[in-house]
């Protein structure tokens, strides 16, 4: 299952019945090894044809979710044995960590078992209490200075306070307004990616040709989401509005102890950059921590090229991905697939990829 799906299908034709690579752009070749994926989108009212259907809390949705699952698996039987990753980025590492927790949580009592292998989360939203240092990160890109940095703290106290009193939509807000704040001292609106000044990093999905391509009769058939329109998510982004500044790092923590977990991130994100996520990851109280803390980073390449480096500990994974934003599907398509090929094949970092003894080839 897997969130903002979407972005990282660069290259398809759109004007066809069929989605199909194009020859000159990004491509990928499986030998002998491949994928099977269910792609579940980020909010039930554009994904899941239930009349009158409304967004939820991330804490009903994951309950909602759950019985969806579960009667996937019930449907398909021959699948139930298999490995199944719960894959997602941004708001995903709200219901990435529910929805693994209440597998877990279900699994020794059920009927029917899911095979929870794994989960993977990029530039996930995971813990906001722990997330809130911009004023830390943004003055060593040299995008404010020190009386800039000196506002952004008084935002990031005023956002820390609200959300010690469970004041969760107000922190929200306060959180917004550290990153509009941001944008007006800088002049960059591009909160996704600090090197470009526009929202070029924001693919068009509604109006433009992956919306007009999933709006088609034939598609929604196959989508199994029946009549229902795919379209913008502003609707549940409010009702969601509460729930941004709520932590899930608990339920992350047992999923840690138990479960093979990645989080990675683009090197160029802001809204939720990588030294964000390390801040909160050393926060976290599991038994893995003194072995993350002393890990030794290692370099990452792929077709020669360094990707990004990447830090282990037991069962867990921490990535972080050069020359891409928020959107690290989309911005590096190519080294996205080869991160979640080792993930999911479990291959070490500093290994080829091979399938049945036969090299998988990634190109652009």
């Amino acid at each position: 299952a897997s969130s903002s799906s979407a972005t990282a299908i660069k290259g398809l034709d759109f004007n066809s019945d069929v989605l199909s690579p194009r020859m000159k752009s990004f491509h990928h070749t499986y030998l002998s090894v491949s994928h099977r994926s269910r792609k579940i989108k980020r909010h039930l009212n554009i994904s899941v044809d239930w009349a009158g259907c409304q967004p939820w809390t991330f804490s009903v949705f994951f309950v909602i979710f759950k019985k969806y699952m579960y009667n996937i698996m019930y449907k398909h039987l021959h699948i139930g044995k298999n490995e199944f990753y719960i894959t997602g980025e941004s708001y995903a590492g709200k219901y990435i960590p529910a929805l693994g927790y209440t597998i877990h949580e279900r699994n020794p009592h059920a009927e029917l078992k899911i095979n929870l292998a794994g989960l993977a989360i990029g530039n996930g939203l995971v813990d906001p209490k722990n997330m809130l240092a911009y004023s830390d990160y943004l003055p060593q890109l040299g995008l404010i200075d020190d009386n800039a940095m000196l506002i952004l703290k008084k935002l990031e106290r005023n956002a820390l306070d609200l959300i010690n009193q469970e004041k969760f939509s107000d922190a929200a807000d306060a959180r917004i307004r550290i990153l509009v704040m941001f944008q007006n001292i800088s002049g960059l609106i591009n909160v996704y990616d600090y090197t470009k000044n526009d929202n070029s990093s924001t693919i068009t999905l509604y109006s433009g040709p992956i919306g007009q391509y999933l709006n088609q009769t034939k598609v929604k058939r196959a989508l199994h989401v029946g009549s229902k329109p795919f379209s913008d998510g502003n609707v549940p982004a409010a009702i969601l509005h509460e729930d941004i500044a709520k932590s899930v790092a608990p339920w992350l923590v047992t999923l840690m102890e138990n479960y093979r977990v990645m989080l990675y991130n683009g090197q160029l994100d802001i809204i939720v950059a990588y030294p964000l996520t390390v801040n909160f990851v050393k926060r976290l109280k599991w038994s893995g921590a003194e072995e993350y803390n002393n890990a030794s980073r290692q370099i990452w390449y792929v077709d020669g090229k360094i990707a990004g480096y990447v830090k282990t500990a037991k069962n867990f994974t921490e990535v972080l991905v050069r020359n891409s934003g928020h959107m690290v599907p989309s911005d590096q398509p190519v080294w996205a697939l080869d991160l979640i090929t080792r993930f999911t094949r479990k291959i070490p970092f500093d290994q080829p990829l091979v399938g049945n003894r036969k090299r998988v080839r990634v190109t652009a």
